[in-house]
């Protein structure tokens, strides 16, 4: 995750709410930084230039030995974020595919497929507040598959059966309950979804 290691980048640590990150400011964060941003969390970046927290002989190839894992450390030894390094309020954010609105629903793609074979949009609850009101009768497209009606909980299908329901960040997910919805469909990052009422 930090194909940028002995370049310029910046190596960074934050807080988001009561969340620590350490490693590199090269836009890994960027779906946490927005999530802390909608949810109002409290905000600090800090880059980290103060050679005195990290490794004495620091490899060009191995920020996360030398750098990182040493500010961790400090970190949880109860070093402050002020006293690692000096304070920015720009990280490098992602250019993120933002899902578009339909007359009656949404088109979004895959973002993330977990080892479950669960399959993550980008189209999130803030786009589906009346699809939520009549989630029996939604209808979700993917891989050239109808998927009717949206579930709260796996539970609520049987094994085996193919579900659109809410991920535990926000996200529509497609899963398989007990199975993997990316092999039932295969389907890959970047692949069309869409949600119509």
């Amino acid at each position: 995750m930090d194909p940028g290691v002995g370049t310029d980048r910046r190596p960074m640590a934050a807080k988001m709410g009561n969340q620590l990150y350490v490693g590199p400011d090269n836009g890994i964060i960027t779906l946490l930084l927005e999530r802390a941003e909608r949810e109002n969390w409290p905000l600090e970046f800090v880059h980290l230039d103060k050679p005195e927290f990290w490794l004495e002989n620091v490899s060009h190839v191995f920020h996360g030995r030398d750098i990182f894992a040493p500010v961790a450390g400090h970190l949880v030894g109860g070093v402050s974020l002020a006293d690692l390094g000096t304070r920015f309020s720009d990280p490098v954010r992602l250019e993120l595919p933002r899902p578009e609105q339909l007359p009656n629903g949404w088109r979004g793609e895959i973002i993330h497929i977990d080892h479950f074979g669960n399959l993550a949009s980008n189209i999130r609850v803030e786009n589906l507040s009346e699809a939520l009101t009549q989630m029996e009768s939604v209808t979700v497209h993917l891989a050239d598959t109808a998927i009717t009606g949206m579930v709260n909980t796996f539970g609520e299908r049987r094994p085996g059966e193919l579900v659109a329901l809410l991920g535990s960040t926000g996200n529509l997910i497609v899963s398989v309950v007990n199975g993997s919805a990316a092999v039932w469909l295969d389907v890959k990052i970047g692949d069309t979804i869409e949600i119509e009422w």
